[in-house]
């Protein structure tokens, strides 16, 4: 780090000695239109710039003389114009381009101007001060990417990870999702999601139609927030447009696995008033989909092997709807000064309903077969915006100020109960066998996993043994079943007449965060025609809560009731679908002759039940008094933080070097409250004896000296090496701080402590990367990065004493310093050279490969990072001519490690039991491909075919071996067809 700074130190002391030198800028328009992307270039010289989305350009750094300027864009003649620098920037205005007859004849007019845009991206690929990649919201519409998320995954360096078959979350470089940093319009949005409690962003809310542009951007700058170790991705919506814009589209389709359609409609306008004083833009989208997913969950009980605690089949049917809009209005009230507002809404629904069958091995109920119902409404809001006003003060200075709020909720629906009652949440209806289950496919296993053999003499190590469930590559006898192969064996027939109503139960959850307030200041002042001085503040002040709870019902057996059980053939029920159920596997379930629960019958079941003879249900509330509450107490906590962040840079170029360096300093102050167990306490009301809560505080101080600099050298106007040094950090999330009591994951027999002691992970970044451009038809790109990283983050399973039966325990510490290193390359290239009809073809592809190390309290050998994948590659065909846009794309993400398992020898705090990785969690690789085709005609209207998942990859989590899964998901394909009007 003192080398860094001393480098940006020099570069700020240096920069003054440089002479005086002018620019040269203009307008590039046809038919008083902009042109957006056209090349501009000074002949015989190594100056080159692209206009920007008003068709602006600029050239600075020139020395006195004569100089010709020459502009080029896909379907116009060129233009040259010859002009003076003598002792003062010169400003060409206006300059028109005319329509080219013969290039026109290849291209036709609506074709040229999504070129237009896509050449605008790469232009402010190549001419941008960082290392970015900039995906234009044509580019996203060429396949069918519905959500931000995946409007981002095929771009180099870029994993996203799937929600039910949807993008969800996005990291880059292949590091943890929480590690980059993602914006809307340059304002780090808040985050509050049903399971993800990091600060990544969920983007299944954001739909990808409000998007104009998205910056990727890979290195790190004073001026971009300091918490972006692995990068930025910033959305920018779509703004006020510069002429009249009418955009509508609607499109139906089928999703294969739910046998239901998909619908969707986009309707976006835009105007100037006449006296150009007034812009605005209106634009809303919905997107109904329904889903399916064929799952598998296994359970696994324990620390010491392999045994499996319980197999469940999952079959989820669902509807998601989700909402958009997007509105912006402009004034310009001066010649120099711009005021605006821009808000925004995401809104989406999940009716989501899943039929489960879960085998239980071993529970604390014994071992037994347990249907189980389930359906939630699941809620995700997000909405917010800001007023900002740009101030040119004279030729010098420049001023922005920005004041913006957004907020993130979470929750779940009104069901089962209506007007927002607090037992609403996720419901489970739970059946059980009425007779005792005995599992014919178990073994005899001492705890480490090996074969018990009764006649071999005492065990030295009083090893215990028990009758478990294991795979086939966990078996020491050599038997067991292979994942996609299980069958879970028992003694006895079971139906709808031998499975007794045992419980329902509601899991609660009402998410939060706030921003609500973000106050951003910046300035710009020229010193010389080629340095110019940055420098701004910004604070945020944040606020949040998760609160998680449980209510459950049973039958009430009080006053003398009758004793007898419900069944499950006392209910309306229907045939289940396992006859197409797990088709990748072969339908291995077909013979399972279970039925489910109608959901009509599901909807009703509650009030159903308060006229049933055998007894209505008993409420069994979350609190106090309940003897369950210990083990919930540390499910809910509320934080507060304040972001304070100042910065200074400097903008030189010297001749065919650009330069941006300076520092960055940020302090973060976080108050977060929690609740623990207090003392035992007796209630003489109810003769029981209860543990009262108590509040837990962390609170956390600490600053972030940021500094960077970044070099652009163009090689000419073809090629460009760019390189950067930079130090970032990553804020720890409000769940890994939390204080008090575990927060409980029922459904998934875990328990997750906060560490109130976990520190900030900081990180030293270098990068370098080589560009070649073809103009507006492509560009290539190759380079390589590395990042060390102090107090690296990561969750471990601390594997102690277990609060609950068969409930694991996890935690988070911080690592010794780990690094990685990777390469990435990219090429975007239209195949124009190619005779007539194969001039329509090109090529967008990318690979990102990473090396990663991290050392590991107790393990001998440093490892792979945790959620750090190793391998990224996107390869796409395309063909676009005549009015035809066709692409398939494939998208490939390898298998990385997800979480650490580092249970300790009981009794020996610090020696673990597994210094391997057979025990850690892992994600599965896993491949997509997309296609689309449309054509344009009539100038105004589009038809288009777009196909999702056309694989049908698994999604798999896996504990250390792939043939160890602990979720399976399948989707199957999606498609749809889409008609749009726009001009």
């Amino acid at each position: 780090m003192r080398i860094l700074c001393l480098s940006i130190l020099f570069s700020l002391l240096f920069i003054s000695s440089f002479g005086q030198q002018f620019s040269v800028s203009g307008a590039i328009v046809s038919n008083k239109q902009p042109l957006p992307g056209a090349v501009v270039r000074l002949d015989n010289t190594t100056y080159v710039a692209a206009a920007d989305s008003n068709g602006n350009f600029k050239i600075d750094n020139l020395p006195s003389g004569s100089y010709n300027l020459v502009i080029t864009f896909l379907g116009f003649s060129n233009l040259t114009k010859n002009f003076k620098v003598l002792s003062a920037p010169v400003n060409l205005g206006k300059l028109e381009m005319k329509s080219s007859e013969k290039e026109l004849s290849e291209v036709n007019v609506s074709g040229q101007l999504k070129r237009g845009s896509e050449g605008k991206a790469i232009s402010l690929t190549k001419n941008a001060k960082q290392i970015v990649t900039v995906v234009s919201s044509e580019g996203m519409k060429k396949l069918p990417d519905k959500n931000a998320a995946d409007a981002l995954k095929r771009v180099a360096g870029v994993a996203v990870t799937n929600n039910k078959g949807e993008g969800g979350y996005v990291s880059l470089r292949g590091t943890p999702t929480d590690w980059t940093s993602t914006l809307i319009n340059g304002d780090r949005l808040p985050v509050a999601d049903e399971e993800n409690t990091s600060r990544s962003f969920e983007f299944e809310v954001l739909p990808s139609e409000l998007i104009d542009n998205i910056f990727v951007t890979r290195t790190s700058t004073p001026d971009l927030e300091g918490d972006n170790v692995g990068g930025t991705i910033n959305f920018f919506l779509k703004g006020v447009p510069d002429k009249r814009t009418l955009k509508a589209n609607i499109g139906g389709g089928y999703n294969s696995l739910a046998r239901k359609p998909i619908m969707s409609a986009n309707f976006l306008y835009g105007d100037v008033s006449k006296n150009k004083k007034v812009s605005y833009l209106l634009n809303t989208t919905y997107l109904g989909r329904y889903y399916g997913v064929d799952a598998t969950k296994t359970i696994y009980g324990n620390n010491f092997n392999h045994a499996i605690n319980r197999y469940e089949l999952r079959d989820y049917q669902g509807m998601r709807n989700t909402f958009g809009f997007n509105g912006a209005i402009e004034f310009k009230l001066k010649e120099n000064i711009k005021f605006g507002v821009r808000a925004m809404t995401g809104y989406m629904n999940d009716d989501k309903w899943q039929n489960r069958l879960a085998y239980t091995y071993t529970s604390g109920d014994n071992s037994t077969i347990k249907p189980q119902f389930v359906h939630g409404e699941l809620i995700r809001e997000l909405y917010g915006g800001d007023i900002y006003a740009d101030i040119k003060v004279n030729e010098k200075w420049k001023l922005n100020v920005k004041y913006s709020s957004y907020y993130n909720r979470f929750r779940y629906g009104n069901f089962p109960y209506k007007n927002k009652d607090p037992r609403n949440g996720y419901v489970v209806l739970e059946f059980t066998a009425t007779r005792p289950i005995t599992y014919l496919d178990i073994d005899p296993i001492l705890t480490d996993g090996s074969a018990y053999d009764p006649n071999a003499p005492e065990d030295p190590n009083n090893q215990l043994w028990s009758y478990v469930k294991l795979l086939d590559i966990d078996n020491p006898y050599g038997k067991g079943d292979r994942y996609d192969k299980i069958k879970p064996q028992i003694n006895t027939e079971y139906n709808d007449s031998t499975l007794e109503f045992l419980r329902a139960f509601s899991e609660t959850n009402n998410t939060w965060e706030w921003d609500p307030g973000v106050v951003q200041l910046d300035a710009e002042h020229k010193l010389k025609e080629n340095i110019m001085l940055r420098f701004g503040v910004k604070g945020r002040y944040k606020t949040g809560s998760r609160e998680l709870g449980y209510h459950e019902w049973r039958v009430d057996r009080r006053g003398g009731r009758d004793t007898k059980s419900y069944i499950l053939a006392e209910f309306e029920t229907e045939p289940n679908r396992y006859d197409d159920y797990m088709k990748q596997w072969g339908s291995p379930y077909s013979d399972q002759k279970l039925p489910y629960m109608t959901r009509n019958q599901f909807r009703n079941f509650f009030t159903d039940m308060e006229n049933r003879s055998k007894g209505p249900l008993q409420d069994y509330y979350m609190n106090e008094q309940n003897s369950e509450y210990r083990f919930w107490v540390g499910s809910s906590y509320n934080y507060q933080e304040i972001q304070a962040a100042g910065y200074i840079l400097t903008d030189v170029k010297i001749k065919k070097l650009n330069i941006i360096a300076g520092i960055r300093y940020e302090h973060t102050y976080m108050q977060q409250k929690a609740y623990d167990l207090g003392e035992e306490k007796f209630d003489t009301a109810t003769n029981t004896y209860f543990y009262p809560s108590v509040e837990a505080t962390t609170k956390l101080n600490y600053p972030a000296i940021l500094p960077s600099i970044n070099f652009n050298y163009f090689i000419n106007d073809k090629m460009a090496l760019k390189w950067a040094l930079s130090r970032t950090y990553h804020r720890q999330n409000f769940q890994e701080t939390k204080p008090g009591a575990a927060l409980i994951k029922y459904t998934d027999f875990l328990y997750v402590l906060g560490n109130p002691n976990l520190k900030p992970a900081f990180s030293y970044n270098g990068d370098v990367v080589y560009e070649y451009y073809w103009g507006n038809k492509g560009m290539f790109s190759i380079g390589g990065y590395g990042k060390y990283v102090v107090d690296h983050i990561f969750m471990t399973n601390s594997g102690g004493s277990d609060p609950r039966e068969n409930f694991i325990v996890k935690s988070y510490d911080n690592a010794n310093n780990s690094w990685v290193v990777g390469v990435e390359l990219d090429i975007k290239r239209r195949f124009d050279f190619l005779p007539k009809f194969l001039s329509g073809f090109g090529l967008n592809g990318n690979v990102t490969y990473s090396y990663s190390r991290m050392s590991v309290p107790g393990r001998p050998q440093t490892q792979a990072m945790a959620e750090q994948a190793p391998l990224l590659y996107n390869v796409g065909i395309f063909y676009e001519k005549h009015g035809v846009n066709a692409r398939v794309a494939l998208n490939y993400t390898s298998a990385f490690l997800q979480e650490l398992n580092l249970a300790s020898v009981p009794g020996q705090e610090g020696k673990l039991l597994h210094i391997n990785s057979d025990f850690d969690i892992f994600m599965g690789e896993y491949y997509s491909m997309d296609a689309q085709i449309s054509y344009e005609f009539k100038k105004y209207f589009t038809i288009g075919l777009e196909l999702n998942n056309l694989l049908n990859w698994q999604y798999k989590e896996y504990r250390g071996n792939p043939n160890r899964p602990i979720r399976v998901e399948y989707y199957r394909q999606r498609g749809q067809l889409t008609f749009t009007y726009q001009f």
